[in-house]
């Protein structure tokens, strides 16, 4: 979902208040219907809202990426917190747009160190997603698993 969704959530919403608000002359059960209508918008907008405003996403992390930066939050079994990973990542893939976005992953003990050990290093790393599978960090959920090597440098051409 889009701005796109949220300007037509929107853009539908209006008009069916109106219409409910000008006490039109319609049966009960059709403006009981459209306020299930403009509820299912709100629905809509509270599920967009998020993903415009930058929080992370679950969705699988894009195959070739550049790690800008991690937070990792390990599990712990006193709080009953089973842990995640946030990466905010460039898409590097042909139809990438190029912009900085946040992913939330499952916490798994060897994506901790591969992010560690690649943000350890002092020059941009790129990730290369290789394989996805069903984890044991969470029922049910992907693990992802990441190869990191250095971005390569583009340096100027020497001048003549």
């Amino acid at each position: 979902m889009t701005v796109l969704a949220l300007t037509i959530a929107y853009v539908i919403l209006i008009p069916l208040l109106l219409l409910l608000s000008l006490q039109a002359p319609y049966y009960w059960y059709t403006k009981a219907g459209l306020i299930l209508l403009c509820s299912a918008f709100y629905i809509v907008v509270w599920h967009t809202l998020p993903q415009l405003e930058g929080w992370p996403i679950d969705q699988p992390l894009p195959e070739e990426f550049q790690l800008l930066s991690q937070h990792i939050v390990q599990p712990d079994k006193r709080k009953d917190t089973r842990g995640v990973i946030h990466m905010w990542v460039i898409d590097l893939t042909e139809e990438g747009d190029q912009t900085p976005r946040a992913y939330r992953l499952p916490y798994t003990e060897q994506l901790h160190q591969q992010i560690i050990e690649a943000a350890s290093n002092a020059q941009p790393q790129k990730g290369k997603r290789t394989k996805q599978q069903v984890g044991n960090s969470i029922p049910g959920t992907p693990s992802t698993q990441i190869d990191f090597q250095p971005m390569p440098i583009h340096r100027l051409p020497p001048k003549n």
